[in-house]
């Protein structure tokens, strides 16, 4: 029964969220909703997401050696400067991808969501991975990254 209403809330809130006006990413604009689920499929929202500091968003794929190096340099730069930026790693591989064991494969400790249905990537308009957002605490975009660019990832902590 609990699994049945665990379905049927998902069905509700994937139905909810592509009701939804379209939104797409623009620098210097409101972010787009997020829609995506942790990993526990609870709902994540951006404005409980973006709290005190910006926010850095990467979209990744576990078959994406760039993305998982780009994630283990953010965790190193976090824990170096764990005042400057919050992280969130959104998966896009869909909701049969056992993402979950792959973070912990792979030593990613940054927390992860996962975009169980593209609409969150397609609203951020992601073509290859990693794509990256730099979100203010206003919820305004800052910054769009495309692929790993070490410095300026590192800019973002100076």
């Amino acid at each position: 029964m609990k699994t049945l209403l665990k379905t049927a809330l998902f069905a509700l809130t994937c139905l909810f969220l592509t009701a939804c006006e379209e939104q797409q990413a623009t620098v210097g604009k409101k972010a787009p909703q997020l829609a995506t689920f942790n990993l526990s499929g609870e709902a994540v929202k951006l404005e409980n997401v973006v709290q005190q500091k910006p926010l850095f968003i990467t979209f990744w794929s576990e078959n994406c050696g760039g993305c998982i190096a780009e994630m283990l340099e953010l965790q190193r730069l976090q824990q170096a400067h764990p005042d400057k930026l919050d992280f969130l790693a959104i998966n896009i591989d869909g909701k049969n991808a056992d993402t979950a064991t792959v973070a912990k494969q792979r030593g990613i400790t940054l927390p992860v969501v996962k975009d169980q249905l593209g609409i969150t990537a397609e609203r951020y308009q992601v073509i290859g991975t990693p794509t990256s957002f730099l979100i203010a605490t206003n919820g305004v975009l800052q910054q769009r990254m495309e692929g790993f660019d070490h410095e300026q990832v590192n800019a973002l902590f100076e």
